[in-house]
């Protein structure tokens, strides 16, 4: 569906979510005579469990459309998920976590209850007053050829009236109208009321369909591109229409709020790793030590968000100056010439130490970056930093990688890892900045590890 949870909306769910949490965890031990700095850090604690895996499970975006039933059974298994984490963890942290085993059963019960009442029925109060006040309403506008116009027709005819309204469809040939009909097509995207648009041209309809994106972009509109040459995109991050993905790009409104809960959970998830990692980064450090002369962290400047360079941390892997021409030959070759059978990294390298080759195939080089992530240079989650000489060498949309800030993991990482050709792994950072989510970032940090753990497309 191609109904996204507005801003109003998504903040009180998040809100009313975060009301549920507290007062099912603060109910059970209100008499007990904590103090208020434990009664909060357990609170923290519980906010860290609870919070990401209701993103996963689709409470702010999917939920409330389900079937009753299936709304008590997600939010049972949520919560019972809560409770069986938090109890694991007041097995290890009873220092710091207050909430024993009694009172977890008796949030468990106030929580399901709450979250039960709040999603099949208050939250649905709240989309229906705001869907009359005109919030969350799509006003839509759809250019397409003629059969994928139908399609867009169907389509939205079969969603709920209320939400969805088609103001204009255009269909656009290549033909000596076709200028005529984008001009007519950019009036409609000006129209006050005007807030979406579908594009559902054929791909040989590509200055099209840059020209339909670019104004819908300097009208703040939502684009949603019906597309059917998207291939390396994991059909699990898109939606359907008549077997073809609908990709869903920003109109370039920023999400405040879920960017700065993505800084919140940055900052909390290195210092957790940073401080559950540090006597392995310890040992790291004396192998390096042992098997090499020079410094243990390898520091190199790389390109980051809005191009703004800056010293990202490394553990060493290769004997001390050896020198970047032999990579810069090969990461140059890899961009320019787009091999079927290339990969993003060389293979056999004597520039690299026995520990090191250890520290690539296991990735555990790159756990010095989780402070890049605790100082803002990086984020846990986003495409790779690059070197500056493969900027010297990108074409201009391989620019767009900078719109965000770069990370330790990101789609393609998942998707391939090395063995992914240059031109997809830029596809797969632009859709995840198009696209970008708290929830996809969440399926992206899941997925993350069992690939490092079988080594796939490491070297």
């Amino acid at each position: 569906m191609i109904y996204k949870q507005t801003g109003v909306k998504y903040t009180i769910d998040l809100l009313t979510d975060f009301i549920i949490i507290t007062l099912s965890f603060i109910i059970p031990v209100i008499n007990k005579g904590y103090q208020v700095n434990s009664i909060l850090i357990s609170l923290l604690i519980i906010y860290l469990i609870s919070l990401p895996i209701f993103l996963y499970e689709n409470f702010y975006t999917k939920l409330e459309e389900l079937p009753r039933s299936e709304i008590i059974y997600n939010v049972l298994k949520s919560t019972l998920i809560v409770l069986l984490i938090a109890d694991f963890i007041s097995s290890f942290f009873k220092q710091y976590f207050i909430f024993d085993k009694l009172s977890l059963i008796y949030a468990f019960i106030i929580m399901s209850v709450l979250l039960i009442l709040s999603k099949a029925y208050l939250s649905k109060i709240i989309k229906n007053t705001l869907i009359k006040s005109g919030i969350g309403v799509r006003y839509i506008v759809s250019i397409g050829d003629r059969e994928k116009s139908e399609y867009v027709k169907n389509y939205i005819n079969n969603l709920d009236h209320r939400i969805y309204k088609l103001k204009h469809s255009f269909i656009l040939n290549n033909d000596k109208d076709s200028e005529l009909i984008l001009h007519e097509f950019e009036k409609a995207l000006s129209e006050p009321l005007v807030n979406s648009c579908i594009i559902a041209l054929n791909k040989d309809q590509k200055n099209s369909i840059l020209r339909a994106i670019n104004k819908c972009r300097q009208n703040g509109i939502d684009i949603f591109l019906v597309s059917d040459f998207f291939d390396i995109v994991d059909s699990g991050n898109s939606q359907s229409l008549y077997n073809l993905p609908i990709i869903s790009l920003t109109s370039g409104k920023r999400k405040d709020l879920a960017l700065m809960i993505k800084r919140f959970f940055d900052i909390i998830i290195s210092l957790i790793a940073i401080v559950i990692l540090s006597p392995l980064m310890l040992l790291i450090t004396y192998l390096i030590k042992l098997e090499s002369k020079g410094p243990v962290i390898f520091r190199q400047e790389r390109i980051g968000e809005d191009g703004k360079p800056f010293i990202m941390y490394k553990f060493r892997s290769m004997y001390y100056n050896s020198g970047s021409n032999v990579h810069k030959q090969y990461v140059e070759k890899f961009i320019l010439e787009q091999n079927n059978d290339s990969i993003y990294k060389l293979k056999n390298d004597n520039r690299i130490t026995r520990i090191g080759k250890f520290l690539r195939e296991t990735s555990l080089d790159e756990l010095p970056q989780l402070f890049n992530v605790l100082k803002g240079d990086m984020s846990i989650i986003g495409p790779r930093p690059a070197i500056d000489y493969e900027v010297d060498i990108y074409k201009d949309w391989h620019k767009k990688r900078f719109r965000v800030k770069p990370g330790i993991t990101g789609l393609w990482q998942v998707n391939g890892r090395s063995k992914v050709k240059f031109n997809e792994m830029v596809i797969l950072d632009i859709y995840y900045i198009e696209n970008w989510s708290l929830l996809l970032d969440l399926k992206i940090l899941l997925k993350t590890i069992p690939v490092v753990l079988k080594r796939e497309g490491a070297y």
